[in-house]
Formats: structure tokens, C-alpha cells, sequence
């Protein structure tokens, strides 16, 4: 397959092309969504993104777990995923860029149908940032979603990918409503600024936890499938998840105290 080639097994994740097909991915899939499915565009666009990315994630996973099976000290531990995670960082900053276009330059219909849910999640989100419970609110929501992605992972072996376009259009649409507020003053550019600054500051340390936790469930899930129960090979995959598992909980805290804590005393 064309997208597979994006990322070839045993080398870590090339991030100009990952870049790339995240960019690429909104565009294709907004066109087929709102040509084939016209009243489910939003939800389809999302879709139709995963599964475009979902090849190069596959290729990756299974990388990550033959890794796994060899990992036996935290340097080359930390090296190893550290790659991964900047590549699928490096993928979601191109969804959003592509999102964003997108939400920016389409005709106002257009955008109401291909965003609409996106617009209904975001209001939701809204009432959560009000209050002395917001911290654990969102945390709550946020470990709500870091669960599912992890089930996801276990079950398909690619549940981070389903996370990561979600997150990419949404954090898109977040930043398009906040940059409109600068287009009439003509503050693009300083509308932009902000807008980075204000969203990605937690945005993106949220979305490595979810990227984290995803593969950590999906090397496990292939290890199930290819290892019997006790194997020195297994247990070192079981390690390996378990510390991912350890470090994306950890970064998701942290997002959520940036996103509570200090993105409303900065704006």
C-alpha cells in the first residue's frame, strides 16, 4: 500500500513524512466525506483520517514490539520510544495544520457540516473549565478517553491512532474559532500566535499520554497474540508497556494541571 511505504519496518518513524500524511490525511478524507456521506460528513471525516493513517501506525507497532522483546535497559528504553513519540507528535502538529486549513478556507456550510460534532464536543468542554471541580473534571474526562484508547489498542492494535485524529481536529476546530476572532482586525498572524500558545501548550503533552498509552496497549496486544504467558520475551513487553502506561498518566496530570492552572492566568 501506498501510505504502509511511509514508514518501513525496522527504521524509526521518518517525521517529515509523518508530517505529511497528517497533513494530507483531513484533505482526502473531508473530500470523500462530504461527497459520500453527506449528513455523517463530520463523524466520516474523522474515520476516513484513521484509516488512512492506520497502515504507517501498523507498521510502527509491530517495530515497537519486536523492540520490546530486546529491551533490557531504561537507556535504550527511553531512546527507543522517544523516537516514536516525537514521529507521531511531528503526525498530529500535521493534522492540526491540515484540519485547520480546512476549517479556515472552506465555505461556512461546508465547515458547519465537516466540524459540526467537533463544535458540539467543544461546547460540552466548555462548562468543564468553569468551577473549583474543573481540574478534576477534565482529569476525570481525560482518563475517561485514555482508557478507551488503551482498550482500543488491546483489541485492534492501533486504538492511538483513533485518539490522535480526534484530538487533531479538535484541537483545529478550537484554534479556528479563536483565530476568527483576529481575522476581522486583520491579526492573523498574532491570532495564530496565541492561538498555538494557548491550546498546544497542554494540547500536545495530553496527546503524547494518549500516544503513549496507545502503544504501549498495542505492543501488549501483538504479544498476546505471538508469545505464550511467562516467555523471557513476553515479560520484557509487559515491562515495557507497564512503563508506558506509568509515564502516560503521569503526562496527562501534567496536562490537565497546565490546561486548568495556567492557560486561564496567561489569558
Amino acid at each position: 500500500m501506498v501510505f504502509e511505504s511511509f514508514v518501513k519496518a525496522g527504521a524509526h518513524p521518518a517525521s517529515l513524512k509523518l508530517f505529511s500524511l497528517g497533513f494530507i490525511a483531513p484533505f482526502a478524507s473531508a473530500t470523500f466525506s462530504y461527497l459520500l456521506f453527506n449528513p455523517w460528513a463530520s463523524i466520516a471525516m474523522v474515520f476516513l483520517s484513521s484509516f488512512v493513517l492506520i497502515p504507517a501506525m501498523v507498521n510502527i507497532i509491530n517495530d515497537e514490539e519486536k523492540i520490546a522483546e530486546e529491551i533490557e535497559t531504561e537507556n535504550k528504553f527511553l531512546d527507543e520510544y522517544g523516537h516514536v513519540l516525537v514521529g507521531l507528535l511531528v503526525m498530529f502538529i500535521g493534522l492540526i495544520g491540515g484540519y485547520l486549513l480546512l476549517f479556515m478556507t472552506l465555505p461556512p456550510n461546508i465547515q458547519q457540516m465537516l466540524f459540526s460534532v467537533q463544535q458540539t464536543d467543544i461546547h460540552a468542554l466548555d462548562g468543564m473549565l468553569v468551577g473549583e471541580g474543573a481540574f478534576l473534571q477534565i482529569l476525570e474526562n481525560n482518563f475517561r478517553v485514555l482508557g478507551i484508547g488503551i482498550i482500543l489498542s488491546l483489541f485492534f492494535g492501533f486504538g492511538a491512532v483513533e485518539i490522535i485524529v480526534w484530538n487533531g481536529a479538535l484541537v483545529a476546530t478550537v484554534m479556528g474559532n479563536f483565530l476568527n476572532e483576529f481575522l476581522s482586525t486583520g491579526q492573523l498572524a498574532q491570532g495564530l500566535f496565541f492561538s498555538m500558545t494557548r491550546y498546544l501548550t497542554h494540547g500536545l503533552p495530553e496527546v503524547a499520554s494518549y500516544i503513549i498509552a496507545g502503544l504501549g496497549g498495542s505492543i501488549l496486544s501483538i504479544a498476546i497474540m505471538k508469545h505464550e504467558f511467562r516467555t523471557k520475551q513476553w515479560w520484557r513487553v509487559v515491562k515495557s508497556s507497564t512503563q508506558l502506561f506509568v509515564i502516560s498518566g503521569a503526562l496527562l496530570i501534567f496536562a490537565a494541571i497546565i490546561e486548568v492552572y495556567l492557560t486561564p492566568w496567561l489569558y
